[in-house]
């Protein structure tokens, strides 16, 4: 069976589609594939691959993959361990206040996780996100690779 490291996303339309249903501007996703052993590499975008994060129950990523759960961080400059996500606080900008982390289980473990995050000046000027926000982003993927499934149908 595939993984979806041998899977070629078209990860600029999903941010495109992610950014409109969640009324977002460019730049708010990063997506990061199962690497090697207890690491996960930046894929999207593109200019951070090679970056990689352990998955550990010290980063947030690694929380989201270790429980197989989306989570919600809106105060994410008071969590304890942003090591991790240091190099990405400041991409852009706006710096980023928000995040939701949605692991993307595929033929029984998590290969990918999808970082969203929400910019602002400050804590207070980005919305939190909510639960609504994750069976938004749900709905998107769902729709995203049934879509591309049924459009790669016939080749081969």
């Amino acid at each position: 069976m595939a993984s979806i490291n041998q899977i070629d996303i078209d990860y600029e339309g999903l941010e495109r589609k992610v950014s409109k249903a969640l009324n977002l501007s460019p730049g708010c996703l990063f997506v990061l594939s199962n690497g090697v052993s207890e690491l996960f590499e930046f894929v999207y975008p593109t200019k951070l691959k090679g970056n990689m994060i352990p998955v550990n129950t010290k980063s947030i990523l690694g929380r989201a993959v270790i429980s197989r759960q989306s989570s919600i961080t809106n105060k994410l400059r008071k969590e304890k361990n942003l090591v991790a996500l240091g190099f990405l606080m400041e991409m852009g900008l706006e710096p980023i206040q928000k995040l939701i982390t949605y692991p993307i289980e595929f033929t029984g473990k998590i290969e990918a996780v999808l970082e969203v995050v929400r910019r602002g000046g400050s804590l207070n000027e980005a919305p939190d996100f909510g639960e609504e926000d994750i069976r938004i982003i749900k709905e998107v993927i769902g729709k995203f690779f049934s879509l591309r499934v049924a459009g790669n149908m016939g080749q081969g």
